[in-house]
């Protein structure tokens, strides 16, 4: 019987090996993205705009794994999961707002895709699989642009491995005009990404000075900031992400892009955000 045991645990321990270290070209499976173990530390950032700017200050969730029970028989996962929530202060003599719940997460069919939940009006969906700038594998479902609806609303989903998700960033005219829950920081054995937020004194983008020329450019724009900046992104206005990847120099190459309007973030090391408006031609 102990024999027995210890063979079907071999044998799920194999399973996982081979689910969460299997790379798809098309999706993402539950094994992949909810790899977590005791100790990982995943925090995402929520944040709502309205036509005349931001809705509130940010609010920071941080999930830090705590207890974890594999269930060999049914293929499943319960990850043990604390939840601290910190919003900044929303003036200059108020106080900041902690709290913090504990949640039981299940993870099962773990050889399956996650759902992403998009929500558009006539606009269809797209896939793609890309490396993130922390290196990690993204699966991202976005809207099609290209079906020409009027106005809609689009709602690009990240699922990311070994980190969870979804992920999203959503533009909707009849309710807030942006909403964002984006991954900041991450720590999970040997390596960590990003700036873990638990106190924040939050720039303004008019502080930060950065200049992008050409503008409108047909393939490289040059940037000069006396900031240094870590990773940008470039979204289009359907809330579509187009480029997520490190800033390595002072150019950055738009030749793949459509003709169009788009809108380019500029993060930190201490997750400090600069957007400027470009246009493509």
């Amino acid at each position: 019987m102990q024999k027995l045991t210890t063979m079907k645990i071999i044998i799920f321990l194999f399973a996982m090996f081979f689910v969460t270290t299997g790379f798809s070209q098309t999706y993402l499976t539950n094994g992949q993205v909810y790899d977590f173990n005791i100790g990982d530390i995943i925090q995402g950032r929520f944040h709502s705009s309205g036509p005349f700017g931001s809705l509130g200050p940010p609010m920071y969730q941080t999930r830090t794994i705590i207890g974890k029970l594999i269930s060999i028989n049914s293929d499943t996962i319960f990850y043990t999961i604390k939840i601290d929530y910190y919003t900044p202060p929303t003036c200059p003599t108020c106080n900041p707002t902690f709290s913090s719940d504990t949640i039981i997460q299940t993870v099962t069919d773990l050889a399956l895709a996650p759902n992403h939940y998009n929500q558009t009006t006539c606009l269809g969906t797209q896939d793609t699989i890309y490396l993130d700038f922390c290196n990690r594998q993204v699966w991202e479902r976005h809207p099609n642009i290209d079906t020409g609806c009027f106005e809609p609303t689009t709602h690009t989903t990240q699922f990311i491995e070994g980190i969870g998700g979804p992920f999203f960033s959503k533009c909707d005219p009849q309710g807030p005009l942006w909403t964002e829950f984006l991954l900041v920081y991450y720590q999970k054995y040997p390596d960590n990404c990003g700036t873990l937020v638990t106190s924040i004194k939050e720039e303004k983008n008019s502080a930060m000075k950065i200049e992008t020329f050409p503008n409108p450019a047909s393939d490289i724009i040059q940037i000069e900031s006396p900031e240094k900046f870590v990773y940008f992104d470039i979204i289009g206005l359907s809330g579509q992400v187009y480029i997520s990847t490190k800033f390595i120099n002072n150019s950055i190459d738009i030749s793949g892009l459509q003709t169009g309007t788009y809108l380019i973030n500029f993060y930190t090391s201490d997750y400090k955000i600069v957007t400027k408006k470009i246009q493509k031609l």
